[in-house]
């Protein structure tokens, strides 16, 4: 500083340095002249200042008009992003109607071809209609064929009948006369053995062994029945109490039979099990012994089974003698006819479970313990039931044991029985069951 000082003062000075002498005044005037460098470097130091003041004021402004362009290019870039999201929602759009379009044009697609659906549907209805009206007119014409050949048939049978009708005649007044000496032989041999056990029971000893029985035989209870005058029953009374007994059982009995035979050729597993238990029983034996009868407890519980499904007597009736009140309060009074349907009783869900399904085990031990007695009432209950009752379950027994034992049985699928409920149960068409000779 001192020298670029000294350098610049030589130069505005010029000759009047060169004058200046003594040293006083010298010293006098580089003091004034230092006072003026430092004046200046001051001046100088403070333009430097400002300088870098304006330098950085530059930089700065420089920094700003950088921060303006990069607002500038991020408004440019926001307002290109802007239009860009214009453009790409305006895409949407435009892609949303596209698809709008799409969608209509598949709607108006189907439309079309729900229409021509429906065109064809009714086209087809039209066609069905007219099977339908043929298909009836061929049918009338069948019906009206039928007519006449069953009027030509039935002219036939009537000229058959008439013919026929001279032979029942016949046949009738053939079967009156035998009937009447069949029921004259059997009243003899009825009275015959009432005569004969009467006479027996005449005899004291006889009478007390008689009355020494626990069970006495049916013909021994009505010639010893007594009324409460002392008087017995008359050999008529004695009598018809004997028919009924042989004779009022059989069609009972012979329809429990077949529904039993029935039941067994439609159940094989369960014929199967009857039969293996009843070879076991007899082995070589042809017969069956008294003894035998309680020895055979699964072939029972089919026979129960069977009647349970098909009871012999669907239903039976009594005259109320007084009135009477059940447990809920409801009552009938005296004099009314009461209809007990056996036949639904056997059948009621409430009491059998899958009613309508054949199963033996129903009539275990533990099983028929659970139930009400009353539940199972082929005989009917209380003290006018079914007088016969083990003397029909026996023959039933030995009936189907014996049967079982010689035959296996097989169903006739071509001709299942048709159930007419009558005073007894039977089949409309017959019971029809196949006979293989068993193995």
């Amino acid at each position: 500083m001192r020298q670029y000082g000294a350098g610049i003062d030589r130069q505005q000075t010029g000759d009047r340095v060169q004058k200046v002498t003594g040293s006083e005044g010298d010293w006098s005037r580089r003091a004034g002249k230092k006072e003026d460098w430092i004046a200046r470097g001051r001046e100088q130091k403070d333009w430097i200042a400002r300088g870098r003041e304006q330098k950085d004021w530059i930089a700065r402004g420089r920094e700003q008009k950088d921060r303006i362009a990069r607002g500038r290019e991020q408004k440019d870039r926001i307002a290109r992003g802007r239009e860009q999201k214009d453009r790409i929602a305006r895409g949407r759009e435009q892609k949303d109607r596209i698809a709008r379009g799409r969608e209509q044009k598949d709607r108006i697609a189907r439309g079309r071809e729900q229409k021509d659906r429906i065109a064809r549907g009714r086209e087809q209805k039209d066609r069905i209609a007219r099977g339908r009206e043929q298909k009836d007119r061929i049918a009338r014409g069948r019906e009206q064929k039928d007519r006449i050949a069953r009027g030509r048939e039935q002219k036939d049978w009537i000229a058959r009948g008439l013919e026929q009708k001279d032979w029942i005649e016949r046949g009738r007044e053939k079967a009156e006369q035998d009937e009447e000496q069949d029921e004259g032989r059997y009243r003899q041999d009825t009275d015959k053995v009432i005569g004969q056990r009467k006479k027996l029971l005449e005899s004291k000893e006889e009478l007390e062994k008689v009355q020494k029985k626990r069970h006495l035989d049916f013909l021994d209870i009505l010639l010893c029945a007594k009324d409460e005058n002392g008087q017995g029953l008359s050999d008529e009374d004695i009598r018809a109490e004997v028919d009924t007994f042989m004779f009022e059982g059989h069609d009972t009995t012979s329809s429990g039979i077949s529904w039993i035979l029935y039941c067994m050729a439609t159940h094989p597993e369960h014929q199967q099990k009857c039969q293996e238990e009843i070879n076991e029983v007899l082995g070589e034996r042809q017969t069956m012994e008294w003894d035998d009868l309680g020895r055979i407890p699964y072939t029972t519980m089919c026979i129960k089974e069977s009647l349970r499904l098909y009871p012999p007597v669907p239903s039976v009736s009594r005259e109320l003698a007084k009135p009477i009140t059940f447990h809920d309060g409801k009552s009938l009074p005296a004099g009314i006819l009461v209809s007990l349907q056996i036949y639904a009783i056997h059948r009621n869900p409430n009491v059998w479970k899958d009613p309508e399904i054949f199963d033996p085990l129903r009539f275990s031990p533990e099983n028929s313990s659970k139930r009400h007695s009353h539940a199972f009432v082929p005989f009917a209950a209380g003290p006018r039931n079914c007088i016969g009752q083990n003397f029909a379950m026996n023959e039933m027994k030995v009936a189907v044991a014996l049967t079982l034992k010689r035959f296996e049985l097989l169903p006739d699928l071509s001709k299942p029985p048709l159930k007419l409920p009558q005073l007894v149960l039977r089949s409309k068409n017959g019971i029809h069951v196949y006979l293989k000779k068993a193995s």
